[in-house]
Protein backbone atom coordinates (compact mmCIF):
# COMPACT_ATOMS: atom_id res chain seq x y z
CA UNK A 1 0.00 0.00 0.00
CA UNK A 2 2.86 2.31 1.00
CA UNK A 3 4.55 1.51 -2.05
CA UNK A 4 1.72 2.49 -4.46
CA UNK A 5 0.52 5.87 -2.48
CA UNK A 6 4.73 6.86 -3.15
CA UNK A 7 4.27 5.85 -6.89
CA UNK A 8 0.92 7.95 -7.12
CA UNK A 9 3.13 10.62 -5.69
CA UNK A 10 5.82 10.28 -8.44
CA UNK A 11 3.85 10.56 -11.23
CA UNK A 12 1.88 13.40 -9.87
CA UNK A 13 4.96 15.25 -9.78
CA UNK A 14 6.71 14.24 -13.19
CA UNK A 15 3.31 15.28 -14.68
CA UNK A 16 3.62 18.78 -12.92
CA UNK A 17 7.46 19.80 -14.10
CA UNK A 18 6.50 18.10 -17.69
CA UNK A 19 4.11 21.21 -17.89
CA UNK A 20 7.54 23.66 -17.38
CA UNK A 21 8.61 24.66 -20.81
CA UNK A 22 12.09 26.17 -19.96
CA UNK A 23 14.51 23.49 -18.52
CA UNK A 24 16.83 24.77 -15.82
CA UNK A 25 19.76 23.12 -18.20
CA UNK A 26 18.63 26.21 -21.02
CA UNK A 27 19.87 30.15 -20.64
CA UNK A 28 17.43 31.57 -23.22
CA UNK A 29 14.37 30.49 -25.68
CA UNK A 30 13.96 33.02 -28.41
CA UNK A 31 10.70 33.67 -30.24
CA UNK A 32 9.34 36.18 -32.90
CA UNK A 33 5.76 37.84 -33.88
CA UNK A 34 4.97 40.68 -36.33
CA UNK A 35 2.19 42.32 -37.46
CA UNK A 36 1.03 45.03 -40.15
CA UNK A 37 -0.34 47.93 -38.92
CA UNK A 38 -3.60 49.63 -40.99
CA UNK A 39 -4.30 53.36 -41.38
CA UNK A 40 -7.67 54.26 -40.43
CA UNK A 41 -7.66 57.47 -42.59
CA UNK A 42 -8.05 61.41 -42.01
CA UNK A 43 -10.76 63.37 -42.69
CA UNK A 44 -10.94 67.56 -43.66
CA UNK A 45 -12.88 69.09 -40.70
CA UNK A 46 -12.55 72.72 -42.60
CA UNK A 47 -15.81 72.51 -44.26
CA UNK A 48 -17.59 75.51 -46.17
CA UNK A 49 -21.09 75.82 -46.40
CA UNK A 50 -23.20 78.93 -46.64
CA UNK A 51 -26.58 80.36 -47.19
CA UNK A 52 -26.54 83.16 -49.83
CA UNK A 53 -29.62 85.29 -51.25
CA UNK A 54 -31.02 84.22 -54.11
CA UNK A 55 -33.38 85.61 -56.73
CA UNK A 56 -33.16 88.75 -55.28
CA UNK A 57 -32.48 90.78 -58.78
CA UNK A 58 -34.99 93.19 -57.67
CA UNK A 59 -34.83 93.74 -53.69
CA UNK A 60 -32.94 97.38 -54.29
CA UNK A 61 -35.38 98.53 -56.75
CA UNK A 62 -36.75 102.05 -55.82
CA UNK A 63 -38.88 104.62 -56.10
CA UNK A 64 -37.66 108.42 -56.28
CA UNK A 65 -39.93 110.86 -55.17
CA UNK A 66 -38.17 114.20 -53.74
CA UNK A 67 -41.02 116.50 -54.75
CA UNK A 68 -43.32 114.51 -52.11
CA UNK A 69 -46.03 113.58 -54.47
CA UNK A 70 -47.08 110.27 -53.14
CA UNK A 71 -47.67 111.71 -49.66
CA UNK A 72 -49.05 115.15 -51.12
CA UNK A 73 -51.57 112.59 -53.39
CA UNK A 74 -51.98 109.84 -50.15
CA UNK A 75 -50.55 107.28 -52.51
CA UNK A 76 -52.92 107.61 -54.81
CA UNK A 77 -50.84 106.13 -57.80
CA UNK A 78 -50.00 103.05 -55.23
CA UNK A 79 -53.70 101.88 -54.21
CA UNK A 80 -53.90 100.20 -50.40
CA UNK A 81 -50.29 101.25 -50.32
CA UNK A 82 -48.27 102.82 -47.30
CA UNK A 83 -45.61 105.09 -47.11
CA UNK A 84 -42.58 105.82 -44.64
CA UNK A 85 -43.70 109.48 -43.77
CA UNK A 86 -41.16 112.37 -44.35
CA UNK A 87 -39.32 110.41 -46.99
CA UNK A 88 -38.64 110.57 -50.75
CA UNK A 89 -36.92 107.64 -51.69
CA UNK A 90 -38.88 104.24 -51.23
CA UNK A 91 -38.09 100.62 -51.45
CA UNK A 92 -40.87 98.13 -51.00
CA UNK A 93 -40.51 95.89 -47.93
CA UNK A 94 -41.71 92.36 -47.38
CA UNK A 95 -41.79 90.93 -50.25
CA UNK A 96 -44.45 91.73 -52.43
CA UNK A 97 -46.92 93.78 -49.77
CA UNK A 98 -47.73 97.26 -50.43
CA UNK A 99 -45.36 98.67 -47.76
CA UNK A 100 -42.56 101.53 -48.40
CA UNK A 101 -39.71 102.51 -46.23
CA UNK A 102 -36.13 104.00 -47.31
CA UNK A 103 -34.49 100.70 -46.07
CA UNK A 104 -34.98 98.40 -48.15
CA UNK A 105 -35.65 94.48 -47.34
CA UNK A 106 -32.38 92.91 -45.30
CA UNK A 107 -30.73 90.03 -47.04
CA UNK A 108 -28.18 87.29 -44.95
CA UNK A 109 -25.49 85.62 -45.40
CA UNK A 110 -25.32 82.57 -43.32
CA UNK A 111 -22.55 80.33 -42.35
CA UNK A 112 -23.16 77.27 -41.76
CA UNK A 113 -19.17 76.61 -42.22
CA UNK A 114 -16.72 74.49 -39.27
CA UNK A 115 -14.81 77.43 -40.44
CA UNK A 116 -15.38 81.25 -40.25
CA UNK A 117 -15.91 83.08 -43.63
CA UNK A 118 -14.56 86.06 -45.26
CA UNK A 119 -17.71 88.32 -46.59
CA UNK A 120 -16.56 91.18 -49.27
CA UNK A 121 -20.00 93.31 -50.60
CA UNK A 122 -19.80 95.30 -53.09
CA UNK A 123 -22.08 98.20 -54.37
CA UNK A 124 -22.40 100.64 -57.45
CA UNK A 125 -24.99 102.80 -58.95
CA UNK A 126 -25.35 103.32 -62.58
CA UNK A 127 -26.99 105.31 -64.82
CA UNK A 128 -26.29 109.15 -62.67
CA UNK A 129 -25.23 111.44 -65.55
CA UNK A 130 -28.01 113.72 -64.41
CA UNK A 131 -27.79 112.80 -60.60
CA UNK A 132 -25.29 113.09 -58.09
CA UNK A 133 -24.08 110.97 -55.42
CA UNK A 134 -24.26 112.53 -52.46
CA UNK A 135 -22.14 111.62 -48.94
CA UNK A 136 -24.20 113.66 -46.51
CA UNK A 137 -28.02 112.35 -46.15
CA UNK A 138 -28.79 116.03 -45.03
CA UNK A 139 -28.20 117.60 -48.26
CA UNK A 140 -26.49 120.64 -46.34
CA UNK A 141 -26.24 123.24 -48.61
CA UNK A 142 -26.97 120.90 -51.56
CA UNK A 143 -29.44 122.51 -54.15
CA UNK A 144 -28.26 119.50 -57.03
CA UNK A 145 -30.36 116.61 -58.01
CA UNK A 146 -28.50 114.35 -55.43
CA UNK A 147 -29.33 111.11 -53.85
CA UNK A 148 -27.63 109.25 -51.03
CA UNK A 149 -27.37 105.96 -51.46
CA UNK A 150 -25.49 103.00 -48.61
CA UNK A 151 -24.75 99.81 -48.03
CA UNK A 152 -26.27 99.10 -44.39
CA UNK A 153 -25.92 96.23 -42.14
CA UNK A 154 -29.01 97.94 -39.42
CA UNK A 155 -26.06 99.71 -37.00
CA UNK A 156 -23.60 101.45 -39.75
CA UNK A 157 -24.07 102.65 -43.27
CA UNK A 158 -21.75 102.46 -45.83
CA UNK A 159 -21.73 105.06 -48.60
CA UNK A 160 -22.33 104.48 -52.26
CA UNK A 161 -19.77 106.75 -53.97
CA UNK A 162 -20.13 108.00 -57.83
CA UNK A 163 -16.07 106.89 -57.67
CA UNK A 164 -15.57 103.44 -56.73
CA UNK A 165 -18.84 102.43 -55.28
CA UNK A 166 -18.93 100.86 -51.89
CA UNK A 167 -17.64 98.06 -50.27
CA UNK A 168 -17.48 96.14 -47.17
CA UNK A 169 -15.90 93.65 -45.53
CA UNK A 170 -16.17 91.07 -42.45
CA UNK A 171 -15.83 87.92 -41.08
CA UNK A 172 -18.92 85.73 -40.11
CA UNK A 173 -18.01 83.23 -37.58
CA UNK A 174 -17.89 79.43 -37.72
CA UNK A 175 -20.64 77.38 -36.34
CA UNK A 176 -21.22 76.51 -32.72
CA UNK A 177 -19.24 73.80 -31.17
CA UNK A 178 -21.21 70.83 -32.03
CA UNK A 179 -22.68 71.28 -34.93
CA UNK A 180 -21.14 68.80 -36.61
CA UNK A 181 -20.41 65.27 -36.51
CA UNK A 182 -18.17 62.45 -37.69
CA UNK A 183 -19.61 59.78 -40.20
CA UNK A 184 -18.64 56.25 -41.28
CA UNK A 185 -20.64 55.86 -44.61
CA UNK A 186 -20.04 54.61 -48.38
CA UNK A 187 -16.75 53.48 -47.30
CA UNK A 188 -15.46 56.69 -46.02
CA UNK A 189 -15.23 58.69 -42.69
CA UNK A 190 -17.06 62.07 -43.09
CA UNK A 191 -17.16 65.35 -41.20
CA UNK A 192 -20.88 66.53 -42.08
CA UNK A 193 -23.28 68.79 -40.29
CA UNK A 194 -25.86 67.51 -37.85
CA UNK A 195 -28.93 66.17 -39.93
CA UNK A 196 -31.70 68.05 -37.93
CA UNK A 197 -29.27 71.62 -38.90
CA UNK A 198 -28.83 70.76 -42.32
CA UNK A 199 -32.21 72.57 -42.92
CA UNK A 200 -32.42 74.59 -40.16
CA UNK A 201 -31.18 78.34 -41.54
CA UNK A 202 -32.85 79.93 -38.61
CA UNK A 203 -31.15 78.10 -35.77
CA UNK A 204 -29.42 79.67 -33.43
CA UNK A 205 -25.81 77.25 -34.12
CA UNK A 206 -25.20 79.96 -37.15
CA UNK A 207 -24.03 83.16 -37.62
CA UNK A 208 -25.45 85.43 -40.35
CA UNK A 209 -24.38 88.79 -41.63
CA UNK A 210 -27.33 90.79 -42.83
CA UNK A 211 -27.24 93.79 -45.31
CA UNK A 212 -29.33 95.80 -47.36
CA UNK A 213 -29.65 99.37 -48.85
CA UNK A 214 -31.12 102.48 -47.11
CA UNK A 215 -31.28 106.06 -49.50
CA UNK A 216 -33.15 109.64 -49.70
CA UNK A 217 -33.06 112.35 -52.47
CA UNK A 218 -32.20 115.82 -51.86
CA UNK A 219 -35.97 117.63 -51.81
CA UNK A 220 -34.30 120.94 -52.46
CA UNK A 221 -32.71 120.07 -55.96
CA UNK A 222 -34.98 120.99 -59.31
CA UNK A 223 -36.09 117.86 -60.75
CA UNK A 224 -38.17 118.83 -63.68
CA UNK A 225 -35.81 117.99 -66.25
CA UNK A 226 -34.87 114.54 -64.18
CA UNK A 227 -35.76 111.18 -66.79
CA UNK A 228 -33.51 108.93 -66.35
CA UNK A 229 -34.10 105.78 -63.29
CA UNK A 230 -30.24 105.12 -61.51
CA UNK A 231 -29.45 101.74 -61.24
CA UNK A 232 -28.03 99.78 -57.95
CA UNK A 233 -26.01 96.72 -58.26
CA UNK A 234 -24.79 94.91 -55.16
CA UNK A 235 -22.38 92.13 -55.52
CA UNK A 236 -20.85 89.71 -52.98
CA UNK A 237 -18.32 87.34 -52.33
CA UNK A 238 -18.25 84.97 -49.62
CA UNK A 239 -14.71 82.59 -48.84
CA UNK A 240 -13.39 80.15 -46.27
CA UNK A 241 -11.66 82.69 -44.13
CA UNK A 242 -9.55 82.33 -40.55
CA UNK A 243 -10.45 84.41 -37.92
CA UNK A 244 -7.68 86.34 -36.33
CA UNK A 245 -8.97 85.99 -32.89
CA UNK A 246 -9.07 82.75 -30.91
CA UNK A 247 -12.85 83.56 -29.90
CA UNK A 248 -15.78 85.51 -31.60
CA UNK A 249 -17.13 86.11 -28.10
CA UNK A 250 -15.83 87.28 -24.66
CA UNK A 251 -18.18 87.62 -21.70
CA UNK A 252 -17.49 88.80 -18.21
CA UNK A 253 -14.62 86.94 -16.36
CA UNK A 254 -13.65 86.45 -19.77
CA UNK A 255 -12.42 89.25 -21.82
CA UNK A 256 -9.40 88.67 -23.56
CA UNK A 257 -8.68 86.95 -26.31
CA UNK A 258 -5.47 85.61 -28.39
CA UNK A 259 -4.41 87.46 -31.62
CA UNK A 260 -2.77 85.21 -34.72
CA UNK A 261 -2.33 88.12 -36.78
CA UNK A 262 0.10 87.75 -40.03
CA UNK A 263 3.27 89.39 -40.54
CA UNK A 264 2.95 93.24 -39.99
CA UNK A 265 -0.69 93.13 -39.36
CA UNK A 266 -1.97 94.96 -36.67
CA UNK A 267 -5.03 95.41 -34.97
CA UNK A 268 -6.39 99.37 -36.42
CA UNK A 269 -9.42 100.00 -34.55
CA UNK A 270 -12.16 98.21 -31.74
CA UNK A 271 -15.78 99.83 -32.40
CA UNK A 272 -18.51 99.06 -30.04
CA UNK A 273 -22.22 98.27 -31.65
CA UNK A 274 -24.35 98.51 -28.72
CA UNK A 275 -27.77 97.11 -27.95
CA UNK A 276 -29.65 99.98 -29.01
CA UNK A 277 -27.89 99.88 -31.69
CA UNK A 278 -25.64 103.21 -31.21
CA UNK A 279 -21.95 102.88 -31.75
CA UNK A 280 -19.03 103.72 -29.70
CA UNK A 281 -15.06 103.74 -30.69
CA UNK A 282 -13.46 102.28 -28.30
CA UNK A 283 -9.85 103.66 -27.17
CA UNK A 284 -6.64 101.63 -27.14
CA UNK A 285 -4.91 101.44 -23.51
CA UNK A 286 -8.24 102.87 -22.02
CA UNK A 287 -11.31 100.78 -23.37
CA UNK A 288 -9.20 98.00 -24.97
CA UNK A 289 -5.86 96.61 -24.89
CA UNK A 290 -3.21 94.82 -27.02
CA UNK A 291 -0.17 92.80 -25.33
CA UNK A 292 2.04 90.76 -27.82
CA UNK A 293 -0.73 88.40 -28.55
CA UNK A 294 -3.57 89.43 -26.26
CA UNK A 295 -6.54 91.79 -26.89
CA UNK A 296 -8.51 92.52 -23.95
CA UNK A 297 -11.76 94.26 -23.52
CA UNK A 298 -12.08 96.45 -20.28
CA UNK A 299 -14.46 94.56 -18.26
CA UNK A 300 -17.13 97.48 -17.39
CA UNK A 301 -17.41 97.81 -21.19
CA UNK A 302 -17.92 94.05 -21.24
CA UNK A 303 -20.20 93.72 -18.21
CA UNK A 304 -22.39 96.78 -19.76
CA UNK A 305 -23.23 95.95 -23.12
CA UNK A 306 -24.16 92.36 -22.85
CA UNK A 307 -25.70 91.46 -26.39
CA UNK A 308 -23.64 94.33 -28.25
CA UNK A 309 -20.49 93.48 -30.84
CA UNK A 310 -17.60 94.75 -30.95
CA UNK A 311 -15.89 95.01 -34.78
CA UNK A 312 -12.07 94.31 -34.84
CA UNK A 313 -10.52 96.41 -37.95
CA UNK A 314 -6.91 95.37 -38.67
CA UNK A 315 -4.63 97.25 -40.73
CA UNK A 316 -4.58 94.63 -43.92
CA UNK A 317 -8.91 95.46 -43.70
CA UNK A 318 -9.82 92.08 -42.48
CA UNK A 319 -12.54 92.17 -39.82
CA UNK A 320 -13.05 89.86 -36.82
CA UNK A 321 -16.29 90.51 -35.18
CA UNK A 322 -16.73 89.65 -31.36
CA UNK A 323 -20.01 89.17 -29.67
CA UNK A 324 -20.78 90.33 -26.11
CA UNK A 325 -22.06 87.27 -23.69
Amino acid sequence: MNYKKVLAGMMAATMVIGSVTVFASESKQEGNAGGTGTFEGTVDTDVFSVTVPTGADNAFDFILDPEGLIAATDAAHYADATFEEGQTLFFKNDGDSTSYSSKSDMLDIINKSSVPVDVSIKATVTDTTDIKLSDDKTFKGDTDTSIYLAVTDGTSDTVIKSDGGAEVKTVIGAAAEGSYEYKYEGGAYKYELKADLASDDENEAFQRYSFGVVGTANAAGDWSEISESPKISVTFEVTPGKSYVSSNTVSVGSETVTLSLPESVTVKSAVLTKVDGSVATLKLGDTYTVSGTTLGIKATVVSANKGGTIKITYSDEHVDTIKIN
